[in-house]
């Protein structure tokens, strides 16, 4: 049978929804499916998704937590949302404040990144961990498809009010056609909003913390808004930027997954600069402070550590007390760096990477970001309502060599079999 068959044929028999793992085992152990691949469910997954999407006569039904039914199933379609613990909006937006200043300075980064999508920004990209000339996000402005306003955003996590030399520096690294805005969780200098709307210069738009809250709460970044306008906090979209480090996937893989310095399409080469400066001091402090020289813009320890738990996650490092020891993976890898070899590595131990190849697969067609998100997270059961994890996966397999972007912001698989 082909996936779509055989999923139909299992969900005919069951009294619940299942997600594609169980679908796949079933058929599988009643041998209405053969696979030579290492991960079958993301292949039944991405063929029941595609015909869901693709298909408006699909016998398929997408319920909730990855699970899947048919619609000649007489069951209740309504699922129960989880329980919001109530609390008084003062204290849920002073909870929102205190995070802000306590996220590490790329995710909150990356927080920005996804307000400016939720307010209808374009392409927007955070470009923080490259050489950017102090812009921290690039973006554009579509208005009502008649001109592209193409921004450069720079974020200041401040307490101290933004002086006016801030905004003459975001001028001096904007090119002919763009526009700036500004950022913070403090507050404008006067002499900042003088010169942010001084004539014949550039436009730079300025919003401080206040109206960021604003902002935040309005297009439910970070919050859960239910209808009687009472806020939660919304734990979930936190931990889809940065999952805890033992966080797993059903099957046992890791869910977690960062970048690398250096600019989002040389993951690969700092790889192997990392793993080489492994191999000649194992001192977790001398690394540490290797990393702030040796890559522009990073500074912060905290994001630091983030990018030691890749090497330790994709198997290459371990961590005893204060020493970084190459393990035999990190030792081969550097001895025959290979992009095939590193494949292999990431996606025995990272939910979604195989899974992905396997959606793009199906039908060779380019998928937008959010078409990938929204089949992992109705194909298997995950929940990230941020798009940061899908974007790292994404752009790993870029820096691999397995996957391309087009100018629209697409992906697609490199070779597609004619």
């Amino acid at each position: 049978m082909t996936f779509k068959s055989a999923a139909i044929k299992i969900l005919e028999k069951s009294d619940s929804a299942l997600s594609a793992k169980e679908i796949t085992d079933q058929a599988i152990h009643e041998k209405l499916i053969e696979t030579i691949g290492s991960t079958p469910e993301a292949s039944m997954g991405a063929a029941i998704y595609t015909d869901i999407k693709n298909n408006k006569n699909s016998p398929f039904i997408k319920m909730a937590k990855g699970k899947f039914k048919l619609r000649s199933n007489k069951k209740d379609d309504n699922y129960s949302a989880e329980e919001i613990i109530e609390s008084h909006n003062a204290n849920i937006v002073e909870k929102l404040k205190k995070k802000l200043h306590e996220m590490d300075p790329f995710l909150f980064e990356q927080l920005i990144g996804d307000l400016l999508t939720a307010i209808g920004y374009e392409d927007v990209i955070v470009t923080k961990r490259s050489a950017d000339g102090g812009i921290d996000v690039n973006a554009k402005l579509r208005a009502h498809g008649l001109t592209d306003v193409n921004t450069i955003v720079q974020v200041k996590r401040y307490k101290n009010n933004i002086q006016d030399k801030v905004v003459r520096e975001l001028r001096g690294s904007a090119e002919v056609d763009q526009r700036g805005l500004i950022i913070t969780t403090s507050d404008f200098t006067n002499p900042a909003k003088k010169e942010a709307q001084a004539p014949k210069k550039m436009p730079v738009s300025l919003v401080n913390g206040e109206k960021l809250l604003f902002l935040l709460l309005k297009y439910e970044i970070g919050i859960n808004k239910e209808h009687k306008e009472v806020y939660s906090f919304d734990s979930e979209y936190f931990n889809s930027l940065e999952l805890p480090e033992n966080a797993i996937s059903a099957n046992q893989k890791s869910l977690s997954i960062w970048p690398l310095p250096g600019g989002i399409f040389n993951y690969y080469q700092a790889l192997i600069e990392i793993t080489e400066k492994m191999k000649i001091d194992k001192n977790k402090k001398n690394i540490i402070d290797w990393f702030k020289t040796h890559f522009e813009n990073v500074e912060s320890e905290r994001t630091i550590q983030g990018y030691l738990n890749v090497v330790r996650t994709i198997g290459l490092s371990s961590h005893n007390g204060n020493e970084i020891i190459l393990t035999t993976n990190g030792k081969e890898f550097i001895n025959n760096p290979s992009k095939e070899y590193l494949f292999n590595l990431i996606q025995e131990r990272i939910f979604g990477f195989t899974e992905i190849i396997d959606f793009l697969k199906e039908d060779n067609t380019p998928k937008k970001e959010e078409e990938v998100r929204d089949f992992l997270n109705s194909s298997f059961e995950i929940n990230w309502k941020s798009p940061a994890q899908t974007n790292y996966r994404l752009l790993w397999l870029c820096n691999l060599g397995l996957i391309e972007r087009n100018e629209n912001g697409e992906y697609f698989l490199e070779k597609v079999d004619e």
